[in-house]
């Protein structure tokens, strides 16, 4: 028996009823709850109604979505989930209900209902074409039976309509564009824009839903991230009036890399410098230890682990941990970044890499 959206219901284990959280459908005898990000259903919690009694357990799922673990009201694990990259469950046995991106799964045939199509995480691609037109500016979808772009490391299927990043939402993301665009306007002159472009693509992963479980910043305290937040935007604005300036060529000559480095970290330093010194120390502190646990999470993306590999050769450079609060710090960093662009032969940030953005 299916619903009239096709979703399977029948032989489904302690008889559940699913709340739709677009549609406030409900069939069956349970009820989720479920909150919406970036068009995901993301389960909370979970009373499953018996002859006897309600028993209430809470789900658990990882930064794609998708359950990893269900706990009762004791906080015991009562099952633990693992799944192949493109969603194929390892372990226990698949049962009718959420799993993988926290999509509708059906036992019987594996396979997986994300709203506008079916997919099976055994082949990791859709069994229809996608309905939405193809995507002219990257061709990121001209497979119309890929599934998350085939990247579902950090990308997911909402809808089965088409992939969006898990911080697609970001604003580091849209600089990251720009940057990748200035650099392409002026790499001939200096590879700063697209050290930027990873940095922001880095701060960027902060905004993954449940970050601090996958990726590689790790982010640091609510008072920290604003404050990065705030520098990145008003770089943006600084380092985009010194696009115009090499573009129109303005701005230029030997060592323009490392003077771009140093112009934009003395900016940072002014703002630094003009916070009380308790809040700067913290500051300080809160992105040291972000820093100290960057290899918790390094392989969450590509992006994140060469990123990491460099703030590594810094350390190993100065023989000690980085220090936020040193300009010259930072300064490496930034120079160590483009140098590791220039040694790549990079044309772009993350050309054939993972895309966290």
């Amino acid at each position: 028996m299916h619903r009239n959206d096709l979703q399977r219901v029948v032989d489904h284990p302690h008889d559940h009823r699913f709340l739709n959280a677009t549609s406030g459908e409900a069939s069956m005898n349970s009820i989720m709850r479920l909150a919406s990000r970036f068009g995901l259903a993301a389960l909370l919690g979970l009373a499953a109604i018996t002859s006897n009694a309600t028993v209430t357990e809470y789900v658990h799922t990882d930064a794609l979505g998708s359950i990893v673990a269900v706990t009762d009201l004791n906080r015991a694990v009562i099952e633990r989930r693992e799944y192949e990259p493109f969603g194929e469950q390892l372990s226990p046995a698949v049962q009718n209900g959420p799993g993988y991106t926290g999509h509708a799964q059906d036992a019987a045939t594996g396979l997986a209902y994300m709203q506008q199509r079916y997919y099976d995480p055994s082949v990791g691609r859709f069994l229809s074409s996608d309905p939405d037109p193809v995507e002219v500016t990257y061709g990121s979808n001209a497979n119309r039976y890929f599934y998350a772009a085939s990247n579902p490391y950090s990308a997911i299927d909402p809808n089965g309509r088409r992939c969006i990043s898990l911080n697609s939402d970001s604003p580091f993301c849209a600089r990251r564009d720009i940057y990748s665009a200035f650099d392409r306007g002026v790499s001939g002159s200096t590879r700063f824009f697209a050290a930027a472009a990873l940095t922001v693509e880095y701060l960027a992963n902060a905004d993954i839903p449940l970050a601090n479980l996958g990726a590689g910043w790790l982010s640091p305290s609510a008072e920290a991230d604003q404050f990065l937040r705030i520098v990145s935007r008003d770089l943006f604005t600084l380092n985009g009036l010194t696009f115009s300036q090499i573009y129109e060529g303005f701005l230029g000559g030997p060592r323009l890399d490392a003077r771009l480095v140093s112009m934009e970290q003395t900016a940072v330093q002014e703002r630094l410098d003009a916070l009380p010194e308790q809040k700067r120390n913290r500051i300080i502190d809160s992105v040291n230890a972000a820093f100290a646990r960057r290899g918790l999470a390094s392989n969450f993306s590509e992006s994140d682990a060469r990123y990491n590999r460099v703030l590594d050769r810094v350390e190993e450079a100065l023989g000690r941990a980085i220090d936020f609060g040193k300009q010259s710090d930072r300064e490496a960093i930034g120079n160590a970044l483009i140098k590791d662009l220039r040694d790549s032969g990079a044309c772009t940030v993350t050309g054939t890499r993972i895309r966290s953005c």
